[in-house]
């Protein structure tokens, strides 16, 4: 009899707590996740009048540098309630953004510096102009880095932007993505955006994430776990007969 109510505090224990988890998710254009892969990735430029009206959208790859060229990159529909989206309240365990550099134009390191973006853009109409014209830093981006690192050579490079995406889960600021570029006045780095016809060279965001407490709704009511104890109750009396 007292296995018995051992084995019934233990049902007990497992039907009312609802246990904490992790998941690590992928987001890439294209990835067979739809519309919550959608990645905007472009870049922007100052160098010319003609260019500070142009848009870069439907390009395969990014400059960053020379204080003439900036990127802009959002993954902007992976919070949500839907199939592959990350629920708002979520605890983030850690987001990484993994960058691919086409090439470089000198092995000098390259200082990258990110920043979290504070208005709305589009991939395929964003210019200088109409980014900058919401002002600089304060207004258009951050005055504080998200990050930054340096960019040495061509491949792959991470940066963590875990602090920015709790953000976004928590609703303390909108998701508009981020914006870099390179403090170096010579060198630029191209990199590789989301229309690379490679998948695996295109913007990639991992996130591990623990999702929010089960509301109250999703406990069993009471009734329930009575009857599931009863029957179980049941069953293991039979099976100690």
């Amino acid at each position: 009899m007292r296995r018995l109510f051992s084995y019934l505090f233990a049902i007990v224990c497992f039907v009312v707590a609802v246990p904490a988890y992790s998941v690590e998710v992928t987001y890439r254009q294209d990835d067979g996740k739809g519309y919550v892969s959608e990645t905007y990735a472009t870049y922007i430029s100052s160098l010319t009048t003609s260019q500070k009206e142009r848009n870069y959208g439907n390009l395969a790859q990014m400059y960053a540098g020379v204080w003439t060229y900036q990127v802009l990159l959002s993954f902007p529909n992976v919070f949500g309630s839907d199939e592959f989206q990350i629920p708002y309240g979520s605890t983030i365990n850690s987001a990484i953004i993994t960058l691919t550099v086409k090439q470089v134009n000198s092995s000098v390191a390259k200082p990258q510096a990110v920043y979290r973006v504070l208005t709305d853009w589009a991939e395929n109409t964003v210019t200088y102009n109409s980014f900058t014209s919401e002002g600089a830093a304060g207004v258009a981006y951050t005055k504080t880095r998200v990050t930054s690192f340096d960019q040495k050579a061509a491949g792959p490079y991470d940066f963590n932007v875990t602090t920015a995406f709790q953000g976004y889960s928590d609703k303390d600021y909108e998701n508009y993505g981020f914006y870099m570029f390179s403090s170096s006045t010579v060198y630029y780095v191209t990199w590789y955006s989301d229309n690379t016809g490679t998948a695996t060279d295109r913007p990639m965001l991992t996130i591990d994430y623990t999702p929010p407490p089960a509301p109250v709704s999703a406990i069993p009511e009471p009734a329930t776990i009575v009857s599931l104890i009863m029957a179980v109750a049941c069953l293991l009396k039979k099976m100690i007969n």
